[in-house]
This record gives structure tokens, C-alpha cells and sequence, in this order.
């Protein structure tokens, strides 16, 4: 009797354990990962700002390039950063297979994306005071910006005429000493502003995400004296859509009617960079 009891016990173990082995799902590899975007993601960065007056001629490649009229003018320049927080490619190719999408610039020597980037001036009431023509823009890996970014330089300022692009985690900077690198502001007022810069306004490039496409940085304009403020554009911006309403509506479709990636933080007169965008270094002082 003890024998066929044990032996019971023996049977029934090994069918509980065959039937739970039957029942357990094992997770595939990477189950609950989410799946990384397949297109790029840019999001723009603007600093270290300086007015200056400048006389262009017609043959200055800033006219050439229509930038501005001849003449005296004061400009607000600054650095603009173009930054692929991605893990994926930004790969446009040859300007050759897309002439749509490229023109060629004298001032720089190369070819360009049309209209890529834009920037307006606005005052405390978000008024416009003044924009800046819609710059064209070469895109190459300038700088590296993300720490897993790939520490090999895929697209250089020599391919512009032949292979453009940003790689993942890398950046493309304009220093504000560039041909057609500013907003003139010939007319504009002492007092406070913003600074609305876009990347990819016409969305002629794909990308993950178009909501981080819009920049918003408060400017304090003194004679020829240009310093960084918190501004309430740029916090109503980044608030929520009950906030947003003494925006003038013709800002809030510049800005895509969503707020931009980065404002004026009011206490620490930094910039914040939105959730997001993991493992990104806000390049400031670039």
C-alpha cells in the first residue's frame, strides 16, 4: 500500500510539472522594449547673441544670397544649433537627386536645403517686432552631442555638394559670424523680446517628432547690449492651452500650436529642455 501511495504521489508531481512547463509563456527577447523611431528627430538650440552694425554692398554674399538689401543695417546674431537627439540617420543624400529641395549658395560655396530654418522677433505682447529671412541650411555632423552618439564624423561640411546629413546624436552648428546667420533689427526698440527660431518649417524632411521643432528664448535689447531673460511668451508657450490664450494666434502657428522644446526657465534663467529626449546634453555655449 505504501509502494502504490509513493508511487501516486511520483505520477502526480511529474503531470503538475508537465502542465505547468505546458502553461509558462517565456518573453521573446526585447518583448517590452520599445521600438526606436525610424526616422530623425531635430531639435534647435540658439546662444551666445551679439548685435552688431554691418554695411552690406550688392556684391556682399549675404545680398547675393538675399538675405538682406544693401546697405547699413543692425543685426542680432547668434549661434544656431540643429540637433538630431535620434537614434536614427538623418540622411538626405545628394543634392543633385533632390534640386528641389536644394539651392545652391554663393556665400557659402555649397549647396543648401531651402527655407530650412526660420526666426522671428517678438515683443512682451507677442507682437511681431521683426523676423529674419528664411535661412537655408547645409547639414553635416558638426558636432557630437549625445554620449552614445557614434564617435565617427559620417557627413562633413566638404560633402555638402555631394552627401548631407546628421547622424544620430550628432549636431550642425552656425556660428552667428556667418553669411546670413541673424536677424536684422534695424527699427526694433530697446526693450524685451523673443526669439522664436524653427528647424525643418516646411517639414520637407520626416521626422519622429515635429512638436520640438520650435526654440522660444527671452532677449533684453539695450543699445548694442543683448542679454538672456525669462519672458512671458515663452512661458505661456510652454504652459498649458489655457495660458496660451493672450498669444497673438499668428505666434501660435509659427510654433505649430505646441509649445516649444525649451523656454526661459524663470528662476534659474536657464533653458529646460522638454521630457523626452533622453540622455541629451543641452549644448549651451556651444
Amino acid at each position: 500500500m505504501n509502494v502504490t501511495i509513493r508511487l501516486f504521489r511520483v505520477v502526480a508531481v511529474i503531470l503538475i510539472a508537465a502542465l505547468t512547463s505546458a502553461w509558462t509563456v517565456t518573453p521573446a527577447p526585447n518583448q517590452f522594449l520599445q521600438e526606436e523611431p525610424s526616422a530623425a528627430n531635430l531639435i534647435p538650440f540658439a546662444d551666445n547673441f551679439y548685435i552688431q552694425t554691418t554695411t552690406f554692398y550688392a556684391s556682399t554674399p549675404d545680398v547675393v544670397d538675399e538675405c538682406i538689401e544693401p546697405g547699413k543695417h543692425r543685426l542680432l546674431r547668434f549661434d544656431f544649433l540643429v540637433h538630431n537627439t535620434s537614434r536614427s540617420d538623418l540622411v538626405l543624400g545628394s543634392p543633385d537627386e533632390q534640386p528641389e529641395l536644394f539651392i545652391y549658395s554663393t556665400g557659402h560655396d555649397h549647396y543648401h536645403i531651402k527655407g530650412f530654418n526660420e526666426y522671428q522677433l517678438v515683443d512682451r505682447y507677442g507682437m511681431w517686432a521683426t523676423y529674419g529671412a528664411k535661412q537655408p541650411f547645409c547639414l553635416f555632423d558638426n558636432r557630437r552631442i549625445t554620449d552614445w552618439a557614434s564617435n565617427r564624423r559620417q557627413f562633413r561640411r566638404s560633402d555638402c555638394n555631394t552627401n548631407q546629413g546628421i547622424s544620430a546624436g550628432w549636431a550642425d552648428l552656425y556660428n552667428g559670424d556667418l553669411v546670413c546667420q541673424f536677424i536684422a533689427i534695424d527699427g526694433v526698440d530697446d526693450g524685451d523680446y523673443a526669439l522664436l527660431a524653427s528647424t525643418n518649417t516646411q517639414r520637407v524632411i520626416e521626422e519622429s517628432n515635429y512638436q520640438d521643432n520650435t526654440t522660444c528664448i527671452g532677449l533684453r535689447i539695450r543699445g548694442n547690449r543683448v542679454t538672456r531673460i525669462p519672458h512671458r511668451v515663452c512661458r505661456a508657450l510652454a504652459s498649458p492651452s489655457a495660458d496660451r490664450e493672450t498669444i497673438p494666434a499668428e505666434v501660435m502657428d509659427f510654433c505649430n500650436f505646441k509649445r516649444p522644446h525649451m523656454c526661459e526657465d524663470c528662476t534659474a534663467g536657464l533653458p529646460r529642455v522638454e521630457a523626452g529626449a533622453p540622455n541629451m546634453k543641452p549644448p549651451l555655449n556651444f
